[in-house]
C-alpha cells in the first residue's frame, strides 16, 4: 500500500478477522476479542488523528512522499510511532494481551493455527513498520520539507497521549487476573439468539 490512510483502513480487515479467530476459538479466545476490540479502538483513533495531523502539514498521503518526519513534527511522529506499534501488538498493548489470549486459546485447540497465526501477524507487522519507519527517519523525499519544520502542541496530541496511555496502561491491566476475568465477564454476555 502506497497511501497511509488507506494502509490504516486495510489493516482494519486483519484486525476484525483477529477478533472473528478469537471468537471461534471459545471462552478464552473470546475474552482475547473482547481486549482486542478495545485494544483496536484505541489504536487506530490514535493512528487516524496523527494521519490527520500528518496530512493538514505535509498535504500528502502518499507514503513515498513523506520522508524525515521525525525530525519536522516529532510529536506527531511519536504519535503514529506508539500507536502502530500497540497495533501490532506490543507488549504492554492491550493488542499484545488479546493477541497473548488468542495464541494460548489456539494452542489449545489448534497448535497449527497458532503457529499461522504468529507467522502472519509477523509478515504484517515487518512490512508496516517498513513503511513506517520510512516516513519517520527515511531521507529526503518531495514532501519533506512542505509546511512549517516546528510543530506545536495541538489538542490533537494530546487526545493522542490520552488513547496512548489508555493502550498501554490498559494492556497491562488485562495481563492481570482482574482484567482478564473482566474480559471473559463482558464476553461471557455475548449470546446468538436463534
Amino acid at each position: 500500500q502506497q497511501n497511509y490512510k488507506r494502509m490504516l483502513a486495510y489493516h482494519s480487515v486483519e484486525h476484525m478477522g483477529l477478533i472473528s479467530f478469537g471468537l471461534g476459538m471459545g471462552p478464552l479466545g473470546a475474552a482475547g476479542a473482547v481486549m482486542h476490540m478495545i485494544g483496536h479502538t484505541l489504536a487506530k483513533s490514535a493512528l487516524f488523528f496523527s494521519a490527520g495531523e500528518i496530512l493538514l502539514t505535509r498535504h500528502t498521503t502518499k507514503i513515498a512522499n513523506i520522508r524525515g518526519l521525525w525530525r519536522l513534527a516529532p510529536r506527531t511522529s511519536l504519535g503514529f510511532l506508539l500507536g502502530f506499534l500497540g497495533l501490532i501488538g506490543a507488549p504492554t498493548s492491550i493488542i499484545f494481551a488479546s493477541e497473548l489470549t488468542f495464541l494460548m486459546a489456539a494452542a489449545r485447540l489448534s497448535p497449527a493455527s497458532a503457529v499461522a497465526v504468529i507467522i502472519g501477524l509477523a509478515i504484517v507487522a515487518v512490512g508496516v513498520l517498513h513503511h513506517v519507519f520510512s516516513m519517520l527517519f527515511g531521507g529526503q523525499g518531495p514532501e519533506s520539507e512542505a509546511g512549517q519544520s516546528g510543530e506545536g502542541w495541538t489538542l490533537t496530541h494530546g487526545v493522542v497521549a490520552v488513547e496512548l496511555v489508555l493502550l498501554f496502561a490498559g494492556g497491562v491491566f488485562f495481563l492481570t487476573v482482574p482484567g482478564y476475568e473482566l474480559a471473559a465477564s463482558i464476553a461471557s454476555s455475548f449470546t446468538l439468539q436463534p
